[in-house]
């Protein structure tokens, strides 16, 4: 589908956003790529990397998808959507919960609105592990975004809308890899606390799932991929092996262990061979064939045989670039 298609990537100057527009630049033949984001400095430094007489079909447009009318102007005659923007911090949510809420939720619907009365095909959205089973208010905006892009599909004749649905991303902006990165040359890491965990996806896995989940989709779907996790502790002495470490409690909002899957979710949830999948609806659930999820069955990352021990951790940060191998 992407081929001489039309994209809008929303949040594209984000660190997600910039490797599928490197991605899709270097290996697809998109008629355009769209980059919508709010930050006039990204923009500058991405319109560096790709000057336009190299890279013609890749277009820049500032603007806030709090915005609608801007939103619905950029997605005049587009084909397909990947919505990456997003507030994601989870405690810069918890002290400024409005602007959490005008974005996450409030933008997701201005998306929603513009893609069907643009007749847009396809809308991949991206989720987070925090949307599951919500603690925090990160969590619960996400969780309302979900719920906005699989409802709009009961509203849409001709746009078909999907979630995918992922953990940590490796060297992602403001991740736990960049901050520990940033400070093993002082020595000392701060863990919140020693049995955290987290889920872990490569940059290339989660471009590949939001790519499956736009070939697939038939409408309402969360595609949950199969992935490892982590203990945060166990991540930091991969990164800093030498440094100290101090512990410092959870912080506002923090949960100790994240889902991807609850028990409601795998109420119409199956399984297929490397991935999840949830369906909007028992009438969807039916016309599956994939196994059905068993009856309270959760996918947490403190199952203990998911998780990476040190040396697999220490393996993967060494091994991640940016470089694609998809």
């Amino acid at each position: 589908m992407l081929q001489n298609s039309n994209i809008l990537i929303t949040g594209g100057t984000g660190s997600f956003g910039r490797l599928l527009v490197h991605y899709l630049v270097h290996k697809q033949h998109c008629r355009f790529i769209t980059v919508l984001s709010r930050d006039e400095h990204k923009q500058f430094q991405m319109r560096m990397e790709y000057p336009e007489n190299q890279y013609p079909n890749l277009k820049f447009c500032i603007g806030d998808i709090r915005d609608y009318e801007r939103v619905r102007q950029v997605c005049r005659g587009i084909d397909i959507i990947f919505h990456l923007a997003a507030l994601k911090h989870v405690h810069i949510a918890e002290e400024n919960p409005l602007e959490c809420i005008k974005t996450n939720i409030l933008g997701s619907e201005h998306i929603i609105r513009a893609a069907i009365e643009n007749n847009v095909k396809k809308v991949v959205a991206l989720s987070s592990d925090k949307a599951a089973s919500p603690h925090n208010l990160y969590g619960a905006t996400k969780f309302c975004a979900d719920k906005l892009f699989i409802s709009a599909q009961k509203e849409s004749q001709n746009t078909i809308f999907s979630v995918v649905r992922l953990g940590n991303v490796v060297n992602s902006r403001g991740s736990v890899f960049e901050i520990f990165e940033q400070r093993k040359k002082a020595d000392k890491l701060f863990v919140t606390h020693p049995e955290a965990t987290r889920f872990i996806i490569t940059a290339d896995e989660g471009i590949k799932w939001i790519l499956f989940a736009m070939e697939n989709s038939q409408g309402g779907e969360i595609y949950v991929p199969k992935v490892k996790s982590f203990k945060i502790l166990q991540l930091a002495k991969a990164i800093a092996p030498h440094a100290t470490i101090e512990i410092t409690g959870l912080k506002l909002g923090e949960k100790l262990h994240e889902h991807l899957i609850t028990e409601t979710d795998a109420n119409t949830g199956v399984e297929f061979e490397d991935y999840y999948l949830i369906y909007p609806d028992f009438h969807s659930l039916q016309q599956s064939n994939g196994k059905k999820l068993p009856e309270n069955f959760v996918y947490t990352s403190n199952k203990k045989e998911n998780q990476l021990n040190l040396k697999e951790l220490k393996s993967l940060v060494r091994s991640q670039s940016y470089i694609f191998t998809i």
